[in-house]
Protein backbone atom coordinates (compact mmCIF):
# COMPACT_ATOMS: atom_id res chain seq x y z
CA UNK A 1 0.00 0.00 0.00
CA UNK A 2 2.80 2.44 0.84
CA UNK A 3 4.48 1.74 -2.51
CA UNK A 4 1.31 2.66 -4.40
CA UNK A 5 0.92 5.91 -2.44
CA UNK A 6 4.55 6.84 -3.07
CA UNK A 7 4.20 6.33 -6.84
CA UNK A 8 0.96 8.30 -6.90
CA UNK A 9 2.55 11.13 -4.93
CA UNK A 10 5.61 11.12 -7.21
CA UNK A 11 3.39 11.27 -10.31
CA UNK A 12 1.29 14.12 -8.92
CA UNK A 13 4.39 16.12 -7.96
CA UNK A 14 5.89 15.60 -11.41
CA UNK A 15 2.65 16.74 -13.04
CA UNK A 16 2.48 19.85 -10.84
CA UNK A 17 6.11 20.67 -11.58
CA UNK A 18 5.51 20.25 -15.32
CA UNK A 19 2.38 22.40 -15.30
CA UNK A 20 4.07 25.04 -13.19
CA UNK A 21 7.10 25.21 -15.48
CA UNK A 22 5.19 25.42 -18.74
CA UNK A 23 3.56 28.73 -17.84
CA UNK A 24 6.43 30.10 -15.77
CA UNK A 25 7.72 33.45 -16.89
CA UNK A 26 11.44 33.62 -17.61
CA UNK A 27 13.45 35.61 -15.07
CA UNK A 28 15.74 37.51 -17.45
CA UNK A 29 18.18 38.60 -14.72
CA UNK A 30 19.59 35.06 -14.78
CA UNK A 31 20.66 35.49 -18.42
CA UNK A 32 23.43 37.99 -17.55
CA UNK A 33 26.92 36.55 -17.55
CA UNK A 34 28.97 33.79 -19.11
CA UNK A 35 27.54 30.49 -20.36
CA UNK A 36 29.33 27.35 -21.56
CA UNK A 37 27.66 24.87 -23.90
CA UNK A 38 27.39 21.58 -22.03
CA UNK A 39 25.81 19.65 -24.92
CA UNK A 40 23.50 19.97 -27.93
CA UNK A 41 20.48 17.79 -28.71
CA UNK A 42 19.40 17.31 -32.32
CA UNK A 43 16.91 14.71 -33.57
CA UNK A 44 17.24 12.72 -30.36
CA UNK A 45 21.05 12.61 -30.46
CA UNK A 46 23.32 14.21 -27.89
CA UNK A 47 26.43 16.02 -29.11
CA UNK A 48 29.12 17.05 -26.63
CA UNK A 49 31.47 19.84 -27.77
CA UNK A 50 35.16 19.08 -27.94
CA UNK A 51 37.08 20.28 -24.90
CA UNK A 52 39.51 22.18 -27.16
CA UNK A 53 36.78 24.72 -27.93
CA UNK A 54 37.11 27.15 -25.03
CA UNK A 55 34.59 29.72 -26.19
CA UNK A 56 31.77 30.89 -23.97
CA UNK A 57 28.69 32.95 -24.71
CA UNK A 58 28.36 36.22 -22.82
CA UNK A 59 25.00 37.96 -22.36
CA UNK A 60 24.31 41.34 -20.82
CA UNK A 61 20.70 42.45 -20.55
CA UNK A 62 18.95 45.48 -19.12
CA UNK A 63 15.22 46.14 -19.49
CA UNK A 64 14.71 43.46 -22.19
CA UNK A 65 17.53 44.79 -24.41
CA UNK A 66 21.05 43.48 -24.42
CA UNK A 67 24.24 42.42 -26.12
CA UNK A 68 25.72 39.01 -26.91
CA UNK A 69 29.46 38.32 -27.34
CA UNK A 70 31.85 35.40 -27.52
CA UNK A 71 34.41 35.12 -24.73
CA UNK A 72 37.39 32.94 -23.91
CA UNK A 73 38.67 32.17 -20.42
CA UNK A 74 42.13 33.35 -19.39
CA UNK A 75 44.53 31.50 -17.13
CA UNK A 76 43.97 34.02 -14.30
CA UNK A 77 40.26 33.17 -14.10
CA UNK A 78 38.98 36.20 -16.01
CA UNK A 79 37.51 36.31 -19.52
CA UNK A 80 38.53 38.03 -22.70
CA UNK A 81 35.54 39.05 -24.83
CA UNK A 82 35.45 39.70 -28.55
CA UNK A 83 35.14 43.23 -29.87
CA UNK A 84 32.18 42.13 -31.99
CA UNK A 85 28.82 42.13 -30.29
CA UNK A 86 25.29 41.38 -31.38
CA UNK A 87 22.31 43.33 -30.08
CA UNK A 88 19.19 41.49 -28.96
CA UNK A 89 15.82 42.02 -27.34
CA UNK A 90 13.74 39.67 -25.21
CA UNK A 91 10.24 39.17 -26.58
CA UNK A 92 7.25 37.33 -25.10
CA UNK A 93 5.15 35.50 -27.72
CA UNK A 94 2.51 32.81 -27.12
CA UNK A 95 3.66 32.16 -23.52
CA UNK A 96 7.27 31.73 -24.69
CA UNK A 97 10.29 33.97 -24.33
CA UNK A 98 12.57 34.56 -27.31
CA UNK A 99 15.94 36.21 -27.71
CA UNK A 100 15.70 38.15 -30.99
CA UNK A 101 19.10 39.00 -32.46
CA UNK A 102 19.67 41.72 -35.02
CA UNK A 103 22.78 42.63 -37.02
CA UNK A 104 23.27 44.68 -40.17
CA UNK A 105 23.37 41.43 -42.15
CA UNK A 106 20.91 39.10 -40.47
CA UNK A 107 18.24 38.55 -37.84
CA UNK A 108 17.24 35.37 -35.99
CA UNK A 109 15.71 34.26 -32.72
CA UNK A 110 16.26 31.60 -30.08
CA UNK A 111 13.57 30.32 -27.73
CA UNK A 112 14.46 30.17 -24.04
CA UNK A 113 13.16 26.78 -22.87
CA UNK A 114 14.71 26.95 -19.43
CA UNK A 115 16.65 29.55 -17.45
CA UNK A 116 17.80 29.62 -13.86
CA UNK A 117 20.97 30.73 -12.07
CA UNK A 118 23.06 27.75 -13.23
CA UNK A 119 21.47 26.37 -16.39
CA UNK A 120 20.09 27.64 -19.69
CA UNK A 121 18.40 25.81 -22.57
CA UNK A 122 17.96 27.57 -25.92
CA UNK A 123 16.14 26.20 -28.98
CA UNK A 124 17.15 27.16 -32.50
CA UNK A 125 16.88 25.36 -35.88
CA UNK A 126 15.45 22.17 -34.34
CA UNK A 127 18.35 21.97 -31.88
CA UNK A 128 18.40 22.38 -28.11
CA UNK A 129 21.52 23.98 -26.66
CA UNK A 130 22.13 23.09 -23.01
CA UNK A 131 24.34 25.60 -21.22
CA UNK A 132 25.83 25.73 -17.75
CA UNK A 133 27.75 28.37 -15.84
CA UNK A 134 31.53 28.00 -16.12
Amino acid sequence: MKFLNYNLLKTLLSLLLFLGCTNAKINSKFLNGYWKIDYVMHKGEKFIPESVNLLYDYYFIKENKGIYKKASPLINGTFETSLDQTSFTLVEENNNTYIKFLTRWDQWSKKISHLDSVSLVLEHDQRQFYYKRP
